[in-house]
């Protein structure tokens, strides 16, 4: 990784640590979607800062449109994202069972985990998301209210129309739960609410973080948005979960990952780590036995169990 993109950040925890880039790509369903009207919206994006919060992760840049949502963090490690990730899917679910009854939509769906190795593809990655408001019908990023584009290269401090923003720490808790829909303590936040009761993305994303990748020039940013190619994001995104990787390829890959999961590589691995690892793992990759079995050094009837083969 690019030493530029590893920070020393404050967490929500209020430790203090270096953390690094990722990307969390989470899934609908094609037959159905995750944000029907304003009110799921509204969640869906509150719900992203609730889930970073209570697990010590930094959000840099999202974009939630109906069937699916993207995120870029800041984390210590590849763990933390994971975990952030699952309850996202599970908070959001049960928002979705309780208010339209039936299956928990997100929780059979995958979130999909990169880490930003490079500068240049962290600039790729920050102007790819709030692209997607296109996708979702929008004429204009700069509107969008579902996304944080709006939050970059601005001074907060008052909503769109003029009005004063309410601090999300001065609400009382039958507020909180009302306009955030949660029982978190919330004394500490910075988060401020709009007189629509919608949360401020530039008062809850690390701005100065993606502002610093485009070397804190906004005509920079905005010219890469403008010309982000969403096919070739969308197979980067891709591809990951779905090539068959050769040997080496496999090798480094779950090298990568198992160094963010459990800072060791593959080969020092206890066979319990390995089993979890693997479960893991086969949700990032396409993964076949035989080879699984030959790179971890694993017997094939363990691995075929763990995989469900």
């Amino acid at each position: 990784m690019e030493s530029r993109l590893v920070v020393q950040r404050v967490l929500p925890s209020g430790r203090q640590a270096l953390v690094r880039p990722f990307h969390l790509s989470l899934e609908g369903l094609k037959s159905s979607t995750v944000c029907r009207d304003a009110e799921d919206y509204d969640v869906m994006v509150k719900s992203v800062f609730l889930c970073a919060r209570r697990h010590d992760v930094i959000v840099v840049i999202y974009a939630v449109v109906s069937n699916h949502a993207h995120v870029a963090v800041l984390s210590e490690e590849l763990g933390q994202v994971e975990r952030f990730a699952n309850n996202l899917k599970q908070v959001h679910s049960m928002w979705l069972s309780r208010k339209y009854g039936g299956v928990s939509t997100l929780l059979g769906t995958c979130a999909y985990i990169t880490a930003i190795e490079t500068v240049q593809y962290a600039r790729n990655v920050f102007a790819y998301i709030p692209r997607n408001a296109l996708d979702n019908g929008a004429e204009n990023i700069a509107t969008y209210k579902w996304s944080a584009y709006r939050a970059m290269f601005c001074k907060p401090g008052a909503d769109e129309n003029g009005g004063s923003l309410i601090p999300v720490k001065n609400l009382s808790r039958r507020c909180i739960r009302q306009c955030l829909h949660t029982g978190d303590k919330l004394t500490n936040v910075p988060w401020m609410l709009n007189g629509n009761m919608e949360l401020e993305p530039a008062s809850a994303c690390d701005c100065a973080y993606l502002e610093s990748v485009f070397n804190n020039d906004q005509s920079f940013f905005m010219r890469l948005v403008g010309s982000a190619n969403m096919p070739e994001m969308t197979y980067d995104l891709s591809i990951v979960k779905n090539e068959r990787l050769n040997d080496a390829s496999f090798i480094k890959l779950a090298n990568e990952y198992a160094g963010s999961w459990y800072r060791t590589n593959i080969y020092e691995m206890s066979p319990a780590m390995k089993a979890r690892f693997l479960a893991y793992l086969s949700r990032k990759l396409h993964l076949r036995v035989p080879q699984v079995a030959r790179c971890l050094e694993m017997d094939r009837e363990i691995v075929a169990k763990i995989l469900g083969k």
